[in-house]
């Protein structure tokens, strides 16, 4: 019979494997899936906090702004088993989201810039041909920091141009993955770049390491037979890669929640490739000074609004305008603009969060993570819950201190992760959640809004969801009374702002109407 270890031994065991083997584990089970995220997850944030204060906020950044960690930090992430001593850590962005890094390396993880930007030492530089200003280098109390902006809309292109096979991978808080596998697992590595300013560098790195480095496959007697070429395992020099391709790895954390990472860029090995960039980051260019590279992200902070790559530049003012609305008067706000002296009601709102005794009317605008349908022993009524990545660091601040009135401490659950997430229970007649609103033209008064069914929702969407914070008794109290309670966002409505699978569909609205209480248009 097969041994049975407790999960305190199992989980010992998979953090002496090496990677090749936790993938092989974690699909013999879900209890095993578990085990092994929970280990990769340990080794990305032991990484991390080699060179931050505070890695379990650089992870969120990462996450939020859809960045990844490359270089000799990725490469002890695939490599765990031998010694990789990274000498700083390489963080690669998508163009455009410099400010807010910036601003959250200065600020909370207490880091200072370092002049000049281009580093000196390390085994993984990039190619001469990256512009200076596209890397800034940061010292932090606990070692140091290299921050990639790539020229597109895609944090993979600069590192795509890496100085060997080795160095063409990525990690991230949600996914990883490398595009020469069968290389990088057996210690063996192709040279890419030996024009890369610091190649001696890395190849006395690979010496250490004991990494076998040859410019072709043919060098290697068991892939001697396929020549120089090799294309049949995906090692040929003049071959179009991707990190989607039938020769690259690509994985994910946590398979049953995150989805799959859309790798937009294509290269060849010692060549130049081609993507096809959009957008990403909310910023007046209007007013920035082009000349100035400080202006960037001057006015950069935690209320800076970060979208994913697809949402296209024209949608960024009308963005701005949604969550810079505040209406006090009829207890309206972004979810991080409530109120500190916002109070629990008077009955009959006992249960419901007001100010200036009303029901304060919250919204919260990110993007669409999921969204299901679930019932319970206790209430068989359907109840859907949406979850969503807010889009700025002052709204994930206020969830925390709203979910923190609770006076019982929350279970350790995968909600928790979670930006935002809000709940609300069907009718009496079993009908669904069908409060969703087309509001990719113009966000005003419901009965002006055309309705949309909640099939039409693609993950990913800009929505706005308009809920409420209500609290729950756990205990036995007198009616009236409040002792122990929980805290949970109630949903009210969900409206679409831009609309990801119709993207180039899009209609700004300009005209002020008014109508069923609400006298704006956004």
């Amino acid at each position: 019979a097969m041994p049975v270890f407790s999960r305190c031994i199992t989980a010992l065991i998979v953090s002496n494997m090496d990677l090749p083997t936790i993938l092989v584990f974690r699909t013999t089970s879900r209890e095993n899936l578990c085990i092994a995220k929970q280990e990769l997850r340990k080794t990305l944030r032991s990484i991390l906090s080699q060179f931050v204060p505070k890695p379990g906020m650089l992870a969120a950044k990462l996450n939020r702004l859809n960045a990844v960690v490359g270089g000799s930090a990725g490469l002890a992430f695939f490599l765990r088993h031998l010694d990789v001593c990274p000498t700083h850590l390489d963080i690669f962005i998508p163009i455009g989201c410099m400010p807010p890094f910036f601003h959250h390396i200065l600020t909370d993880q207490s880091g200072t810039l370092i002049f000049p930007v281009m580093p000196t030492n390390g085994v993984d530089p990039l190619p001469e041909n990256l512009p200076d200003e596209e890397c800034f280098t940061f010292r932090t109390p606990c070692g140091c920091i290299n921050l990639w902006q790539s020229e597109a809309h895609t944090p993979f292109l600069p590192i795509v141009t890496g100085p060997t096979s080795l160095h063409i991978l990525y990690v991230s808080p949600r996914h990883f993955g490398c595009a020469y596998p069968k290389l990088l697992f057996s210690t063996r590595a192709l040279v890419a770049r030996p024009d890369t300013s610091g190649f001696d560098s890395v190849v006395s790195e690979c010496v250490r390491l004991k990494i076998d480095l040859r410019f072709f496959t043919n060098g290697w007697e068991d892939l001697a037979s396929h020549g120089p070429c090799a294309s049949k395992v995906f090692l040929c020099p003049s071959q179009q890669r991707t990190f989607s391709d039938a020769g690259s790895l690509r994985g994910r954390m946590n398979p049953l929640v995150d989805g799959e990472l859309d790798a937009e860029v294509v290269w060849r090995r010692g060549d130049s490739m081609s993507l096809s960039p959009t957008s990403t980051l909310c910023i007046d260019e209007e007013s920035m000074d082009v000349d100035d590279p400080e202006a960037m992200w001057a006015d950069i902070n935690e209320s800076t609004p970060a979208v994913e790559t697809w949402v296209p530049n024209t949608f960024f003012h009308r963005l701005k305008k949604i969550l810079s609305y505040v209406d006090p008067l009829n207890a309206r706000f972004n979810v991080g603009d409530i109120p500190k002296d916002c109070t629990w009601g008077a009955e009959p709102w006992a249960s419901r969060l007001t100010c200036n005794n009303q029901v304060i009317q919250i919204w919260a605008v990110g993007h669409l993570k999921c969204m299901w349908f679930y019932a319970t022993d206790e209430d068989t009524r359907p109840c859907v819950r949406i979850a969503l990545d807010l889009l700025r660091d002052v709204d994930a601040t206020g969830v925390r201190r709203l979910m923190a009135m609770s006076t019982v401490l929350p279970r350790n659950s995968w909600l928790a992760s979670l930006d935002f997430c809000a709940d609300k229970h069907g009718h009496i007649d079993n009908r669904i959640f069908r409060d969703v609103y087309d509001a990719r033209e113009t966000y005003t008064a419901k009965n002006l809004m055309p309705k949309l069914h909640p099939t039409d929702l693609t993950i990913g969407d800009v929505v706005l969801v308009e809920c409420s914070l209500v609290r729950k008794r756990v205990d036995r109290a007198a009616p009236g009374q409040w002792s122990m309670w929980t805290t949970s966002f109630q949903l009210q409505a969900l409206s679409v702002l831009m609309s990801r699978k119709a993207a180039d569909e899009r209609m700004l609205g300009q005209d002020d109407i008014s109508a069923d209480g609400f006298s704006h248009q956004l």
